[in-house]
Order: structure tokens, then sequence, then C-alpha cells
């Protein structure tokens, strides 16, 4: 025989069973919430396991009603919005079958409270239950299986304590506890009775208090009022963030002024939401105030839900980068968290594909390959996902997460349908929603702590002051939710046509007054209510109605603006006893980061520790000359890794331009202004497949025809200048190598890059031309200047090196290469492509070319002494650092000054020296050197 006591909630459970305790327990007693009497019901009687006939088959079902009131809607959306549809028909439902008792539903209800739109949805619903079979929800299917049970079944009885209304009982609730009662084998226990009696808080405050008003009469409106007294404060602040602060500061004052109060003392009321215990929990674990009953409302990460989501974007090719990335990166994934760090800035970066280490194991291999491998149509996509489950990883400490991914896996493959070619991605999508899952973290209670009750919840302790957090519209008492399918005056019709169990949102309303006041009445000296003014997102927050009320009851002047004291007033928080005021200290002005002088290293930055120099390419050259701390932290590959989706930038549309260059114009022939166009859109879509997969994708199609075009005109612009020098292509993409020859004695610097083009030009003399993806104003007035860099240091690999990798280098080419190897004359050759105009560094070379602008000699000459003052200070262990003025003064010089933006190196912005005065003035006003 079991005695049940049955309470509202887990808090109210744990109350009681301390009142049973304290009365001198005994066995057989349970104290519980209406789940737990349920499955224990269950337990007392020998039944068949239940087969679910009822969940997950709503949407199915709801699409072959015709007519239903929904079937617009059903029609109209993706499916994971029907499985949202399908989720408010099943509440409503249950909602009805809860209402109409173990009796069953009507085939319609009648009366005259009942009007025609509610008839034909109560119908429609009806007739959704009825294609369901007229199978029952779990938790009435359970009470009507023990309703129905023969007593041969039973094994056990029970005997039921319950309070009217605390909690409230639909009517297969009630038929079964009259069942239980029935058949149950001995009397009630009056000691249970009575703790069960103790169990719901009432009024503590003393008799004549405010507080005590307040527990009593809220809500209502007496014919006199109570005078305000100490024990009820109502305070405006600014936000959560300083209610938590406030709250905290209350304690540590409280506890200051009275040596008898104790943490546990204290009780905290949170609303509802996340952003409350999270805010209680960082500012009372600063203050070292412990509590307990805090709720850990952090969401768990849906680790597995994410993980099929990004599956099936990255199957959907040419997969988006931050995609596979994110799923590259998942602690799911077979391989450790370095590694998929590594693979996914491989696929954001887009620099290759995604490669593992030689000593990978077997499943990171086959999941590699499972998610690199070709695009497949329905068929091989259900092959991915029945083998995607199999192959992660993580252990059992996520395991949760592993089996959350398999579900979705088998639902997102019953999806699929094979007998069409193609995959309905944008339906798959809809069907996996990857947001936050319950935490599993169980609440820690002590009766140490300060108590935190929630709204939602029964107060589980009493406490001598109780401050109440997030007093604002909605909250405390906490708002009644309505229905999207009947309208409130169409439930309170059902009411009176015989469904008496049918809760309206004002029966809803009521019962959380009532929860609020049990809440109000576990304090015993005071209650102290803050108001935020705002949001999280700084938006104006309204008064709780319990505000209103409670002027009702208090003589207060000035209304609820009388009553209410904001904090952000100097005046009113002096007047708001107890509250803790910090000292505003002095402010501080911040250390500022900025060295006096160069940095120095005293060692040579040239050479690393094993004394060899690792050779630097034209392009980090350049930024030296900007910024030797940038070309520092380019060398050792410090860069900020950043996860951005793709983008069709300079570097990107460069990178597509020269990899189509590269095919048209080549050793085994270069293609003539007649044949571009004909080879180009082939040349065009490999580059494409290699290079950036993303614009193949529908959404880029106006940038990716604009590019194309962009690079026909290039093209056919480059055949006729190449056609009119007469040149022959020795090799496309050819690696350099050679050295600098510095002055003193730091001897040789080993450079090497890639030259575009090599050309083989009549009169035995040649050329290496460099594609821009650009106009020619900035080239040109750079070369003017003086201050270009590249082509002399191309030319300077020529005749210092030759081919980096000569096993590479074809005949022709390495001929070439050899034949100028001891001098000649070579040319530099820039074409920039976005105007279609090439700048030589020759004089009268290509006379009558149309498109050909020959700058002469020099135009590096500024830019090479720059370059090895600069090497030099570097041998010399100096890092040189910039001055806010280099960017103008780099530009007057026309040096290329990209380290120096904001989308720069942030380091070399922050690592800045100041300006160099080195004039002061003496007493007559002139200017002495310093």
């Amino acid at each position: 025989m079991i005695h049940f006591l049955l309470v509202p909630d887990g808090a109210a459970a744990m109350k009681l069973r301390r009142f049973v305790a304290e009365a001198g327990g005994r066995t057989g007693v349970l104290a519980g919430t209406w789940p737990e009497l349920l499955r224990q019901a269950l337990r007392c009687h020998i039944l068949p396991p239940l087969q679910d006939e009822w969940s997950g088959r709503f949407t199915e079902a709801a699409a072959k009603i015709p007519g239903a009131f929904w079937e617009a809607s059903f029609a109209a959306v993706n499916p994971g919005e029907k499985r949202a549809i399908a989720a408010v028909l099943e509440r409503h439902l249950t909602m009805l079958l809860e209402a109409a008792g173990p009796e069953g539903l009507p085939a319609e209800p009648e009366g005259t409270g009942v009007q025609p739109r509610l008839q034909r949805r109560i119908r429609d619903l009806v007739r959704l239950h009825e294609a369901l079979g007229s199978t029952l929800p779990p938790h009435l299917l359970a009470i009507r299986r023990i309703l129905d049970a023969p007593p041969p079944l039973r094994i056990d009885t029970m005997r039921l304590y319950r309070m009217e209304g605390w909690p409230e009982l639909n009517p297969w609730q009630l038929a079964l506890v009259e069942h239980l009662d029935a058949t149950a084998e001995e009397k009630e226990d009056p000691t249970l009775r009575e703790a069960l009696a103790q169990a719901p808080c009432r009024p503590s405050a003393g008799k004549g208090t405010a507080l005590r008003v307040l527990q009593e009469k809220l809500f209502t409106l007496p014919e006199v009022k109570a005078a305000p007294d100490g024990s009820l404060r109502w305070l405006k602040v600014r936000d959560h963030l300083q209610e938590a602060e406030v709250a905290a500061g209350m304690v540590q004052q409280a506890m200051k002024n009275d040596p008898s109060l104790r943490f546990q003392d204290f009780g905290l009321l949170l609303p509802s939401g996340a952003h409350y215990p999270r805010a209680v929990r960082e500012v009372f674990g600063a203050a070292g105030i412990p509590v307990s009953g805090l709720r850990d409302t952090y969401g768990t990460r849906d680790l597995g839900g994410e993980a099929v989501l990004n599956l099936l974007h990255a199957m959907e090719r040419p997969a988006p980068v931050v995609a596979l990335a994110s799923l590259l990166s998942s602690p799911l994934m077979p391989w450790d968290a370095g590694t998929g760090s590594r693979l996914a800035q491989d696929a954001v970066e887009l620099r290759r594909e995604p490669r593992l280490s030689g000593n990978a194991g077997r499943e990171s291999r086959a999941m590699l390959e499972l998610l690199l491998g070709e695009a497949a149509g329905p068929t091989g996509l259900k092959k991915v996902l029945a083998a995607f489950p199999a192959l992660l990883g993580g252990g059992d400490a996520l395991e949760r997460h592993q089996e959350r991914a398999a579900a979705c896996c088998r639902e997102v493959a019953a999806a699929v349908d094979e007998s069409i070619p193609s995959v309905a991605w944008p339906e798959l999508h809809a069907l996996v929603t990857a947001s936050p899952l319950e935490s599993t973290v169980p609440t820690e209670f002590s009766r140490e702590g300060v108590a935190v009750f929630h709204e939602g919840a029964e107060p589980w302790r009493r406490v001598r002051r109780l401050i109440a957090c997030g007093c604002s519209y909605g909250h405390h008492p906490a708002a009644a939710g309505g229905s999207v399918v009947f309208r409130d005056e169409e439930l309170l019709g059902l009411k009176t046509t015989g469904w008496p169990a049918v809760q309206t949102s004002e029966d809803q309303a009521a019962e959380n007054r009532r929860r609020f006041l049990r809440q109000l009445s576990a304090a015993t000296e005071s209650a102290t209510f803050l108001l935020p003014g705002r949001d999280g997102e700084g938006n104006a927050l309204s008064p709780s109605p319990s505000v209103t009320f409670a002027t009702a009851l208090l003589d207060v002047e000035g209304g609820t603006e009388g009553l209410v004291l904001n904090l952000e007033s100097r005046e009113e928080r002096i007047e708001a006893k107890g509250v803790a005021v910090v000292e505003r200290p002095e402010p501080v002005p911040p250390r500022v980061l900025q060295p006096e002088k160069d940095i120095e290293l005293g060692r040579n930055l040239l050479r690393d520790g094993k004394g060899e120099a690792k050779p630097d390419s034209p392009s980090r050259l350049d930024t030296l000359l900007a910024s030797p701390l940038a070309w520092l932290l380019d060398r050792l590959g410090v860069k900020p890794r950043e996860w951005r989706p793709e983008t069709l930038d300079v570097l990107m549309m460069g990178t597509l331009a020269h990899a189509v260059f590269e095919q048209l114009f080549t050793p085994e022939g270069i293609a003539g202004e007649a044949s571009v166009p004909g080879l180009l859109p082939d040349a065009y879509g490999h580059a494409l497949k290699r290079h950036c997969p993303f614009l193949l994708r529908p959404e880029w199609k106006i940038e990716r025809e604009n590019l194309m075009q962009s690079i026909l005109k290039a093209a056919l612009e480059w055949s006729a200048m190449l056609a009119g020098t007469g040149a022959k292509v020795a090799a496309t993409e050819i690696s350099l190598k050679g050295e600098i020859d510095l002055k003193g004695n730091i001897g040789p610097y080993p450079v090497h890059g890639n030259a575009d083009l090599l050309l083989d030009l009549p009169g035995g003399r040649m050329a290496v031309v460099d594609y821009k993806k650009s106009g020619s104003s900035g080239r040109r007035e750079r070369m003017k200047a003086g201050c270009d860099l590249q082509t002399s240091l191309y030319r300077t690999m020529i005749t210092t090196g030759g081919a980096e990798y000569p096993e590479k280098t074809g005949k022709a080419a390495a001929a070439l290469l050899g034949r100028f190897r001891s001098g000649g004359r070579i040319a530099g050759i820039y074409y920039t492509m976005n105007d279609r105009t090439a700048l030589s560094d020759t004089a009268g070379w290509f006379a009558g070319i149309a498109g050909i602008m020959e700058m002469g000699g020099g135009i590096s000459k500024n830019a090479q002494d720059e370059l090895e003052r600069k090497l030099e200070r570097l041998a010399g262990g100096t890092l040189e650092l910039n001055r806010p003025s280099d960017e103008k003064e780099l530009e007057r010089k026309k040096i290329p000054v990209y380290a120096l933006k904001d989308d720069g190196p942030p380091l070399v912005r922050l690592f800045m020296k100041p300006e160099d005065d080195t004039a002061e003035t003496n007493d007559n006003g002139e200017e002495n050197d310093a």
C-alpha cells in the first residue's frame, strides 16, 4: 500500500518531503507531481509495455484531412513549418481530449455558446483524431489502461492525498484519483493530511504590516488603504544586470547591518527566461554569495543537429565553406580539436583541399572521404546519411549528441525521394533544427545559500527577506498564454456547454496570480521588488501589473510613481534604505601601448636559428617597404584566422583571371582573337571548379557572368598585344629564384616568386609578365616615382638564379633562362586587366603596339634603395616600427600601404611609435635641432 501526496511541482514536493520527515517519516509514503503519480500507478499494475501510436503521426495525418482549417497553411509551407503546424494541432487536440474526459470527444459541440467557426474547428480536430485511429496521447492512454485493468492485474494499491486546486486536475486525472482511492486498502493517515495542508505557502508576515496586506489582499480592491512601512519596497533599476548587482549588494548590506542574518534568510524570485539566472550566477558568484535552487538555464549546444544540418549543406555542392568548416571542426568528428581546426581553416581559406596527416585513423579517413566525396543524387545522399552516424567520434561524453545526429539522419533519409533525379534540398534543410537542448545539469539545493524561487514554480521554503527581480510587464505574475486556434470567447463558450474543464487565458491568469501570492507569502519580514527600465536590447519596459494593484492597497502619495524609487536618481537612491552604494573611483586612463622607439632584438632577423635565410617573395618584400613589423608577422605566419562566408573579392577575381589566362596563353599556343571567345568558357568553368566553386551556385549568377565578360575583354586585348609583339610563350606560372646582393657584410639574400608568363621576344629579348586584376593608374604612378619593385626582382631572379624547380621546367623555358643567365635584355611587363593596359619598364621596344605603355628604366631605383636599407636594419637586429604619419608618406612615395590599412595586421597599428619631433623652439621663437 502506497500513500501518495500530490503537489504541483518538484519544488513543492521537496518542501513536503521535509515536512513528512520532520513529522516522523514512514515507509510507503511518496510525495511528487502528477507524472510521478502516473508512473507509480502503472507500477502497481501488471500491464504490457505501452505502445505509443500517437507521437510522430500528426504531420502525415493532418495532410489527409480535406477541407480542414489548416489545409491552406499546410499547402504553402515547407516540411519544417508543417511540423510546427502539426505540433500546434497536437497541442490543441490534446487539450480537447483532456477536457472531454474518459467519455471521449463528442461528434461536435452543441449549444447556444458554440459559434459556427468554433464548431467547424472542433469538427476538424475530431476528424484528425479519427484519422489517428482515435488513439490517445501516451499520458491519457496510460490512465485509460489503469482504469480498464481488471483487479487480478493489480499488485498494489494507492491512497491519494491532494488539496483542491493545488494542483488543478482535468477530468482524466480526477477519474484516476477516484479510481485509486476507491481501490485503496488503507484509510487516510491524518499526519500525512496535516503535512500536505502545511505545504502551500500562506501569508506569514507580521499582522498589520504592509507585507501582510499584500500577501492577503493583492489583486483586490479594499475599502481602506494600508499605511506603507519598511516591509515593502519597489526599486527601479537600469536592466537585469543591474538588478543582480543591486540584489547582491542588498544581501551584503543587510548582513552588515544585522549580524543575525544569514544567507539562508534571503530569497530571490526570478522571472522566466535564461538571462536572469545567468546574471545571478555571475554576480552572486563574484560577490561570494552562495545560492540554492538556481536552475542551470544554459542550453546545451545541439551538436548532433548542427552536424547533420552542416552535412546537408556540405552535400549540396558546391558546399558553402563556412558550413563545411563548421562540420570539420565539430566535436563529433573522429579527429582531435587541433586537426579539426586545421582542416576547417584550409576549407575557409580555399588554399587547398583539406587533408589529414599520414597517421590518421581509419574512421578519420573514411569521414573526410565521405564529406569531400563527389556530389551524389538521392540514392548517394541516403548512403551518406546511413554511414555518417557510425563514423562520429566524441566518446561516451557526447553519446547524447551522437544519438541526436543518428535520429536526424534517419528522419532526413526517410524524406529523401529516390524516384526523382534531384534532391529537394530546401525541404531537407527544414527537417533539421539545431536549437539548444535542455540542460542535463541538476539543480542544486542546500539550506545554507540564498534560496532561489522561479516564476513558474512553488516556493520551496520560507525566508525572512524576499527580493523579486524582473517585475516588468508579463512577469510577477506571469502573463497568460493564448490559443492560436481558438479565441478566448470561444473557449468560454465551451465552458458553458458541457466542457467546464477547458482552460481559458483568464483561468491561467488566475492560477498565475494565486501562485505569485504563494511566492510572496514565503517572506516573513520584507519584500523588495526590482523593476528593470530596459531589456537586454535597450527597449523600454513597463512595470508589472502587480505594481498597480499594490498601489491600490497602500496609502501612497503620487500613485505608482510615488511607490517606486528610481535608483538612477541620486536623491531617490539615498531614500532607498538598505541599497549598497559603491563610491565612484577616480577614473584611471588606460595604459597606452605605444613604444617610444624601434625594437632592438639583438639578432639577425633575416636568418633563422640555424643561420639560414628563408627566401622572400616580391609581394612580401613590398610589405617590408611599408612595414617591417607586418613583414615579420607574415614571415612568422602570425595573422588573424577568420571565418567568413565566400566573397568575390579582388584576390579571388585575380586568381580566376590568372587561371583562365594560364590556359589561353601557353607554350603550346597563344589563343588568337578569333579563338578566345570559344575557348574561354571552358577555361573559366575549369577555374571556377578548382578555385572558387561557390560562384557556380545560382545566387552568384550575375557576379559570375560579369566577371567572365571582364576576363573575356582582357583576354582579347592581351591576345592582340602578344600578336603585335611577335612573342612566343616560353612558360606560364613558373617558379623563379635568385639573390639580392646586399651591401656591407650582410651577404646575398634569397628571393623567389612565380612569374605569370615568360615571353621569348624577337631580337634576342625576353619579358617577364605579371598579370594584375586592377587598373593601371596606381601602378603607373608608382613606376614613375621609381617605387615599383616586382619587375626588378624578377629580373634579379633570372640573372642570379633561374628556375626554382628545374625538374619541372620545360625545355623552352630552361633554354630561355639559360640564355639570359649571364645577362641580356629583359623586360618587365604588368598587364592590368581592368583597363586592359600593359606597362613595361622598357623604352622603344613596343613602339606602335596599341595598349602597351613603356615607362622606361629607373622604375625601381627608389624602391630598391629603401628595400636594401630596411634589409640591412633587419640584419642588424632592428625591427623598425611605423608612425601614424607613415601611411600618407608612403602614399606620397606611391609605395603600397595595405599593411597599414584598417584591414591589415592589427598589431601594426597597435605598435606604432610617436612622431619624431626633432625640433625644439628657443626663447627667441626660432627652431633649434634637438
